[in-house]
């Protein structure tokens, strides 16, 4: 049973040592890059030579560490339907592993990272939870995001708009999304006979609850791309 499962995870504290792993990996990882960097910039020969070896070096970890940190994250995933470990998580830096996973370019570690972060971000009342969602845009969760845009994947750019979702909810992260130049972002979606349409659809809607942002709005081809949906709800509308 995986309840009973969970409970001995628990107790036998696996997910305090998950994180310690992954806080000491992303280390590892930040002290190997570093000198690396320090190499390549030195105007000698030999350390170019050091540093190439040295590059090869933090491909693999690299690649080492993309597999370690998806079965990590998953795991802490599971034993977070516990409100309570969850809690425990932000406390001690969850969020700020999943910002630094985003840097990466594994399709799975990144479809992980995208699910843990839209099951963070799920607005509630509770003050508590509006204080995380205004953190989390404080330290930078929109601009974050914003790669998956251009990363040709759907599945990718649908968990991140399923984020920006959740964000719109609140008037902070619908201001930083404005000040990031995202809106044409999400207009542009319109346009394209996928999922993300309708998602971006939501989005835009949201944020259109607060009048500087309608003013936005005004200068976009939003309404003439909601219009064609209205009108022809089941065809390509294409770029206006």
């Amino acid at each position: 049973n995986y309840r009973q499962f969970q409970e001995v995870l628990t107790e036998n504290k696996v997910g305090a040592t998950i994180m310690e792993v992954l806080e000491n990996q992303i280390q590892r990882f930040d002290l190997m890059y570093s000198e690396y960097i320090e190499m390549w910039r030195r105007n000698n020969e030999n350390d170019r030579i050091t540093a190439r070896a040295q590059l090869k070096k933090l491909n693999v970890l690299i690649w080492k560490q993309d597999k370690l940190f998806y079965v990590c994250l998953n795991i802490l995933f599971n034993i977070s339907s516990n409100p309570a470990i969850e809690k425990k998580m932000r406390k001690v830096g969850l969020v700020q592993i999943l910002f630094r996973c985003l840097e990466r370019n594994d399709f799975h570690l990144l479809i992980i990272t995208l699910a843990f972060l839209r099951k963070l971000t799920v607005m509630s009342e509770y003050k508590q939870q509006m204080d995380f969602i205004g953190y989390v845009v404080e330290i930078g969760i929109v601009d974050k995001l914003e790669r998956f845009f251009t990363c040709e994947n759907d599945i990718l750019l649908n968990f991140s708009l399923l984020i920006y979702f959740n964000l719109a909810f609140d008037k902070i992260a619908r201001e930083s999304i404005e000040k990031a130049s995202l809106i044409p972002k999400f207009v542009h979606l319109l346009a394209q006979d996928s999922a993300n349409r309708m998602t971006a659809l939501n989005i835009l809607y949201l944020l259109s609850s607060d009048s500087g942002i309608r003013y936005t709005l005004a200068y976009t081809n939003c309404m003439d791309y909601v219009i064609k949906l209205i009108l022809f709800p089941n065809s390509k509308i294409g770029a206006i």
